[in-house]
Parts: C-alpha cells; structure tokens; sequence
C-alpha cells in the first residue's frame, strides 16, 4: 500500500445563504456537520517510574482524537504540537524531545515501511538522549498502525543516514526494538495516559517482569482501591506481553487511574510505578 498525507489539513465548512427575493429578506445557514474524529496515541516522555539505576523519563503513550479522514497523518501533526499545558504541568510531567516548530512534511507507507519527512528542526539542539528520544517518539508513534512496522527519515525530502552530531545511524529502517531502553520496565501501551477506557478496561503492553508477574490497582476519582491483582506477560525471562481485560465498579463516569508496580526480589520495596490517569465508566 502507498499513501502520500500533506501538512495541509484544513477543515472543510460548509455555509450555504439563501438571497434575498424582491418582497422579503430570507436568510439561511446550515451548519457544518462536525468531522468524525478517531481515538490514537502520539508518545512522549513521563518522568520516572523504574528502578533504582534507571530513573527515565520513559516512553508514554498519550491519548488524542482526531479527525478520521487520514489518521496517519493527523497524528503526526498531533505529535509535533507536543504536550497540553495540564500533561507539561502534571507530576510527574511528560515532555517531548522533539524540537518546537518541527514541521510535518509528509508520509509515504509501502510494505510496512513509512517513510516520513519532517523539517530540518527535527535535527535541531544536542545530547545523545535527546536525539534518541526524538526519533522514538516519531517510530512509537507511527509504528502503532497496523500497516506500519518500521520507520526511515527525510529530513526537508533528503534521507537520513547519519542523524545529528550524535552520529547515530539511519541507513536502515527503525523499529521499536531499537529503542528498547526508552521503555520502562512496566510499559502499558493500552489504554493511554488520559484515554476513556471500557469497561473492562483493556491492558495491553510489553513487560521485564521478575518471573513475569507484576501488580495493578485501579482507583477511583477519590483515589480509592476499586480493583487490584496482578498480570502475567508470556515469558519469564526478559521482556514478554500482555493483554487483558479488568473488570471494576464505579456508580458513575469519573475520572481514575491504572497503576502497575512490581517488588524488587532483592530490597522487597516497590518499584517500577507507572501510574496512567483514565475515564472510568460504569
């Protein structure tokens, strides 16, 4: 499949106004009906949330709408407008590596590769860490499609071989496994920092869980317990998956929030914490 997306997006209104006849002024305006909008994700960093030796900030996905007529492409636009003033406030805060005033240039998907172009600012500033992280927000981010496995860059429609004065390598397609280090131990990738969840609530991720056991809690809007247990990923040695369903209770909409956590074999202390803030529903 190919498919080419432009920055250019602009929504399209109708307004339609009926002249006026010679014995009376009529006037009339239908309203534009509102764009369908689909749920997606563009990841940032969240300070903290693993275990002593490694402190983050660490990969999160983060919940958005937009409209649904090109996905792909509203979602990048999504990403480089970077966090909410509330997600940049939050504690702990979730920021983004990439540099303000990138701009998106376009997307080209062929046999699971995309191929997007961003502006010469992606390369902008300095720091092992920040180049890394730039460039995993952008393969998180469009790797969440189906249709998309892994990711090369243009920088202004010329490829990238060799990113930054980090001298990082670029020759060849990107996946997220080349970015293994950005995630925390804990990584829930279903639901989003911020998403309304069903209920059950879905959770789906990766994890490097001792004996491939880890723990959840889900409050309510007071912060209290409504459902607690533990998860189990696929493979007890390394990093392994998960996906499940959680049931709870809550009398009405509100908002709560998943958190994950494990217990270190050695110190018997709680690590690894990773709290998602979530719309509960009944």
């Amino acid at each position: 499949m190919l498919r080419k997306a432009l920055l250019a997006l602009a929504a399209v209104v109708a307004c339609t106004t009926t002249p006026a006849s010679s014995t009376a002024l009529s006037t009339t305006t239908t309203t534009a009906t509102p764009p369908a909008v689909e749920p997606t994700k563009v990841y940032y960093f969240l300070d903290g949330g693993d275990r002593a030796g490694r402190p983050g900030p660490f990969l999160v996905p983060v919940y958005r709408e937009v409209e649904a007529d090109d996905v792909v492409a509203r979602t990048m636009v999504a990403l480089l407008a970077g966090p909410t003033a509330d997600e940049a406030a939050s504690e702990p805060a979730i920021n983004s590596a990439i540099p303000a005033g990138t701009s998106f240039l376009g997307v080209e998907i062929s046999d699971g590769l995309a191929t997007v172009d961003l502006s010469p600012t992606f390369d902008d500033g300095g720091g092992s860490f920040s180049m890394f992280g730039r460039l995993a927000e952008v393969i998180f981010t469009l790797t969440q499609f189906p249709e998309i496995d892994s990711v090369s860059f243009l920088l202004n429609g010329e490829p990238v071989e060799v990113f930054s004065n980090e001298g990082i390598g670029l020759d060849h397609p990107q996946a997220r496994d080349d970015y293994i280090d950005l995630m925390p131990m804990l990584f829930v990738d279903e639901p989003a920092y911020g998403a309304p969840v069903g209920n059950p609530m879905r959770v789906a991720g990766v994890a490097a869980a001792f004996e491939a056991t880890f723990d959840y809690t889900i409050v309510d809007g007071d912060d209290l317990i409504i459902a607690e247990g533990f998860l189990m990923t696929d493979n007890g040695v390394g990093w392994g998956n998960f996906d499940t369903e959680l049931a709870y209770e809550v009398d009405s909409p509100q908002r709560g929030a998943l958190i994950v956590s494990d217990t270190s074999a050695e110190s018997g202390k709680l690590q690894n914490v990773r709290e998602y803030p979530v719309m509960l529903v009944p």
